[in-house]
């Protein structure tokens, strides 16, 4: 009996295993796209996961949750993944986890694979860099680069303490934090205010000034001040 109970085990591991080495979607998926994969799942790295294994599916109060765990509205992402070992990889299934913080693929309905050992990422012409294992997006590169880090909040239900009714549904929000990165040294957080952004302008203020003067910048939009660090950094 034994030997028969372990005869199974191989056979299952021995499937397992040789699904690793095929694309991330099941052949027989009708759900699938096509999907562009030039690599083995082995070869990057990284896991499988089943999608109900949630948070929202964690407690029947969060059934009906608005709002969106992932980055991107789309799966259909064109991507590059270089590896830590600088290898390069072309994807076409991509987004980001905004609970697991981590990229990943959507393998069918039910299960998602997430990618690990990655350096750095480009979707859609985003830039991610990976710094002490957390992605943050590159919005502008030099002297100066301005990072945004992606993340969620799940905010409970409002309900009605008399009635005992929903009020409000479950929410989960996605929350942006901005970081000043000087010369691939220092991260350091920071909020988009003119006081802030002065700081880091360190050097040529008085082109900088006549710069944002000239082309009516402000220091309150997120378009604004990349403009201004981008001329910044080409001083330089």
């Amino acid at each position: 009996m034994k030997k028969i109970i372990l005869f199974f085990v191989i056979i299952i591991t021995n499937q397992l295993y040789s699904q690793g080495k095929r694309t991330f979607w099941p052949t027989n998926s009708s759900e699938a796209p096509k999907m562009k994969v030039n690599f083995n799942t082995q070869t990057l790295g990284g896991t499988f996961q089943r999608n109900d294994a949630r948070a929202f599916n964690k407690n029947d109060q969060f059934k009906g949750v608005k709002g969106s765990f992932y980055l991107f509205n789309t799966w259909k992402n064109n991507s590059t993944i270089t590896s830590k070992t600088g290898k390069k990889y072309q994807i076409n299934n991509m987004n980001y986890d905004l609970d697991e913080k981590a990229f990943l693929s959507k393998i069918s309905r039910d299960s998602v694979y997430i990618y690990q050992n990655i350096e750095s990422i480009n979707v859609e012409n985003r830039f991610f860099i990976n710094i002490n294992e957390q992605f943050y997006e590159k919005i502008t590169d030099g002297k100066i680069s301005l990072l945004k880090k992606y993340s969620g909040k799940l905010k409970k239900p409002i309900i009605n303490k008399m009635t005992n009714q929903q009020v409000k549904p479950a929410e989960y929000v996605k929350i942006v934090n901005y970081y000043s990165y000087i010369q691939n040294k220092k991260l350091e957080k920071i909020k988009l205010k003119k006081s802030n952004i002065s700081k880091l302008i360190t050097q040529k203020k008085d082109q900088v000034k006549a710069y944002i003067k000239k082309n009516k910048l402000t220091y309150k939009e997120e378009g604004d001040i990349v403009k201004i660090i981008n001329y910044y950094n080409s001083l330089f």
